[in-house]
Formats: C-alpha cells, structure tokens, sequence
C-alpha cells in the first residue's frame, strides 16, 4: 500500500477540502516576512485554514508572511500563513498572480529549514 493510498494519510488538498470556504470580496492587509513590507490585496475566499488572494506583484510558493486584517471592516486576522500555490491571473495575459495561502506556525516552518 502506498503512502498516499494509506487511509490515515492526509494532504494540503484534503486540508483544503475539508475546511468550508467563504467566499470574501474584500481586501487583505498581509506583511511579508523575508521584507517587512505591508501589502493590501484582493481578497477571494477564507477559511479556516487558510485563504486565496490576488496581487499584482511576484509571489513564491514558501513565502511566509501574516495576515493582519479584512478591509473595509477591519476585522482582525493576525495570523501566519504561507504561499501553497500560485499562478498568473487575467482573461487576456497575465496580470497579476492568484496565491493560495495556508495558515501555519511560522517558527515551526523556519526550525525545518
């Protein structure tokens, strides 16, 4: 039997799945780790564990960075996430990246690297 056949072997996806997504069009104000630098973007879904988002700029998979509050209400956030997945975005070219984020222990992702 395989490690992914394995019945107590979970992904990112079945994480993913399981946590029920709320479909948000708002903005997020999230802070890059690796520049301390402050960034407000579109916001398209959220849950639990995690959210999808769309900037303008660059993104890597493996950027950490903290997800600080939903605008226009200012709902506070205050978590540490990290870039899963991403791609470019836009009906005639790319313009901008779409980014999957999960929710995570920050001093956890950087004890393994």
């Amino acid at each position: 039997m395989s490690e992914r056949s394995h019945p107590n072997h979970r992904t990112a996806h079945d994480e993913r799945r399981r946590a029920r997504r709320v479909i948000l069009p708002a903005q997020i104000v999230i802070r890059w780790e690796w520049s301390g630098q402050m960034e407000q973007v579109k916001l398209v879904d959220f849950s639990a564990s995690g959210f999808r988002f769309r900037t303008p700029n660059g993104v890597l998979n493996g950027e950490i960075g903290r997800a600080i509050s939903i605008k226009p209400e200012g709902t506070p956030v205050d978590a540490e996430f990290v870039v899963v997945w991403s791609r470019e975005y836009g009906l005639l070219g790319p313009h901008g990246q779409e980014c999957g984020a999960q929710f995570v222990d920050s001093r956890a992702q950087r004890r393994q690297r």
